[in-house]
C-alpha cells in the first residue's frame, strides 16, 4: 500500500476516532505504514484496537478474535464502511479458536453488515477434521455460525478420501455440519461408491452423509445402483440406509428388488429388506412378493419370508 500523505492520515485518525467512539466491541484495524524512514505503525488508542499493516480484524466482548483478514493490499470506502482486500488470507474463530483457514485472489469486509467475502481460487480448510474447501466464492457471517461458498464447490476428507461436490455449500464450523446443495456427487475411493442427490449434509462428527431427498447410491465394482427418497450413509459402519419408494438393480444379474426400506452393509455384501419387498427379474419373467428379505451379494443368493 502506498504511503500515505498528511491529510489521509488525518482520515486515518478520523476513522479510528469514529470506531471507538461508536462505543461498539468490534476491533478493527486497517494496517498501513507511516510515511517515515522505520515504518514504524500507528500506535493503538485504546487497547485490544490497533493499526497494522494491511491487516484487518474483530475480537468479541472478552477480547477473543472472531476472525482476521490479511492482505498484499486493502481499499477502504468510508461512505460504504466496506474495506476491499486483495491477496486475501482469512482466519476465522470460535470461542477464541481457529476453526477455518482460507485464502483467495480478493474480498470485501463490510463493516455494516459484519460480513467477509472471499472470491477468486477460494481454498479453505476446517481445522479440526481436516477437511478441505474449494469454490469460487465464500462468504462469513461473524454474527453467527455460517460459512456458504458458491460455484463449483468440492468439500473432501482427504484422510477417508471421501469428496463431495455440487454448486453451493453451508458450513456451521462449531458443529462440523456441511450442507451441500445442487447436483451433488459424493464419492469415495473404498469402498468404490457414488452418492447422488440435490441435496446432502456431511456430519463430520457423526461421520455421517445423509439427504431428506431423492437418493440413489452406486456400487461401482459390484454394478449396483440403488435409490430413494431419503437415505443415509454410515462412513465409519459402512453401512447405507434408504426409506421411501427405494428400488434396487444389479445391472448384470436382471435383478430389480423394490421395497420401503433397505438396509445395505456394504462391507458384507448382505442387503436387509425390512419391509414387504418386491422381486422382478423381465429376462426370467419371473415376480416374486414377500414381507421380508435378504440378499447376499457375494454368494448372489436371495432369501425372502
Amino acid at each position: 500500500m502506498k504511503n500515505l500523505d498528511s491529510t489521509k492520515r488525518n482520515f486515518v485518525w478520523l476513522l479510528v476516532a469514529m470506531l471507538l467512539g461508536a462505543g461498539t466491541y468490534t476491533a478493527w484495524w486497517i494496517s498501513s505504514p507511516k510515511p517515515s524512514t522505520n515504518n514504524t505503525s500507528i500506535p493503538s488508542t485504546t487497547a485490544g484496537s490497533s493499526l497494522s499493516n494491511i491487516t484487518l480484524s474483530e475480537v468479541d466482548k472478552e477480547g477473543k478474535p472472531l476472525w482476521e483478514i490479511q492482505a498484499g493490499r486493502a481499499e477502504y470506502n468510508q461512505d460504504r464502511r466496506m474495506a476491499i482486500v486483495y491477496k486475501v488470507k482469512g482466519k476465522f474463530f470460535r470461542s477464541g479458536k481457529p476453526t477455518i483457514e482460507a485464502v483467495g485472489e480478493r474480498g470485501t469486509v463490510d463493516q455494516t453488515k459484519r460480513e467477509i467475502t472471499i472470491e477468486g481460487s477460494v481454498k479453505a480448510i476446517a481445522l479440526k477434521d481436516k477437511i478441505t474447501l474449494t469454490a469460487n466464492r465464500l462468504v462469513w457471517l461473524a454474527d453467527g455460525d455460517l460459512l456458504t461458498a458458491t460455484g463449483n464447490v468440492k468439500a473432501e476428507k482427504p484422510a477417508d478420501k471421501i469428496a463431495i461436490v455440487g454448486k453451493k455449500l453451508t458450513a456451521y464450523p462449531s458443529t462440523n455440519r456441511f450442507k451441500i446443495e445442487k447436483e451433488v456427487v459424493a464419492t469415495v475411493a473404498k469402498p468404490p461408491l457414488r452418492l447422488e442427490s440435490a441435496l446432502m449434509t456431511w456430519d463430520a462428527n457423526l461421520n455421517k452423509v445423509s439427504s431428506v431427498v431423492p437418493f440413489r447410491v452406486v456400487h461401482l465394482k459390484e454394478k449396483v445402483r440403488i435409490r430413494a427418497d431419503k437415505g443415509e450413509w454410515s462412513i465409519k459402519e459402512n453401512l447405507v440406509t434408504l426409506a421411501g419408494n427405494v428400488k434396487g438393480r444389479a445391472f448384470d444379474r436382471d435383478l430389480d428388488i423394490i421395497s420401503p426400506a433397505l438396509v445395505w452393509d456394504i462391507s458384507k455384501q448382505i442387503v436387509n429388506l425390512p419391509a414387504t419387498l418386491r422381486v422382478v427379474s423381465i429376462t426370467r419373467g419371473v415376480e416374486l412378493n414377500a414381507n421380508q428379505g435378504r440378499v447376499d451379494l457375494g454368494k448372489q443368493q436371495i432369501n425372502l419370508d
